[in-house]
């Protein structure tokens, strides 16, 4: 068939495109044309599931910023992706394809080794419980999510908050969003985050933090919880938790002490 490309093309195809900056340029100024296309659009989602890890990541390198800058016109509506046996579907927006389009490669394609460490814990472990804690679009609690797994997605910006329903909705999911931050003891805060960078987000940063770099920032007042108390309101155990929460981890852990202690969660 006129399709039926091996691996191994597709792989040195890969290295070819990584290697060459003239014919990476070309094939970013196509990525658009290949998915306003819904014939060409299927094809390259199809060989993307095929492909490792590391090669995976070179995609999401050199591609995921595509629509940061353009609008887009494409003309399919999801993406799919393959996560530990798992199909998943990415929502693909026309007037919000900088973040889908970027989401939809980061989510198997950025942090690589922590979705290898997450395809491990499934496996050979039994994950019941998982707290997301640093959230922002929830695309970690979607993978735990594909496989069924109660799953707490702690994010203070409410404007991840819409890309998550619409992913959830697309896939059938139950989720649970928890407009909070989490932190040493309860109280309130600030949140400042760089206008379309949401995830670089951090509470009270100093002055010579990096997120002052960025020209336009949002400032929104927030609420933080502990996990010990989130715990204990609501009767659960998490067995893992994964916290991102740019420079305020140890906050979090400290209001997780009780839970550490008594429960061995693990920690990534």
């Amino acid at each position: 068939m006129l399709f039926s490309i091996s691996n191994m093309k597709i792989r040195f195809t890969i290295k070819l495109i990584s290697s060459k900056k003239k014919i990476s340029s070309f094939i970013r100024k196509s990525i658009s044309l290949l998915l306003y296309s819904k014939f060409f659009a299927y094809f390259l989602n199809k060989y993307h599931k095929k492909l490792n890890y590391n090669e995976k990541e070179i995609i999401h390198n050199l591609y995921a910023k595509e629509f940061r800058h353009k609008k887009s016109r494409i003309r399919i509506k999801n993406w799919s992706v393959l996560f530990n046996g798992k199909i998943i579907y990415m929502p693909l927006r026309k007037t919000h394809m900088w973040l889908d389009w970027d989401s939809a490669l980061s989510i198997t394609g950025h942090d690589i080794d922590i979705k290898k460490t997450y395809e491990f814990l499934l496996d050979k472990l039994n994950i019941k419980c998982f707290f997301d804690v640093g959230a922002n679009y929830c695309t970690h609690s979607i993978l735990f999510l594909s496989h069924r797994i109660e799953t707490y997605s702690f994010e203070p910006n409410i404007r991840c908050k819409n890309y998550f329903n619409e992913t959830l909705k697309l896939n059938s999911f139950k989720g649970n969003f928890i407009n909070k931050a989490l932190g040493s003891t309860k109280g309130n805060s600030t949140l400042t985050f760089p206008e379309n960078d949401t995830w670089l987000g951090t509470i009270s940063p100093k002055k010579d933090d990096f997120v002052n770099k960025f020209e336009k920032l949002n400032i929104v007042e927030i609420e933080i919880d502990t996990i010990d108390n989130f715990c204990k309101i609501n009767k659960l155990s998490p067995n893992l938790l994964k916290i991102d929460t740019e420079g305020f981890e140890i906050n979090v852990l400290k209001g997780a002490v009780h839970q550490i202690k008594e429960n061995n969660p693990i920690i990534i």
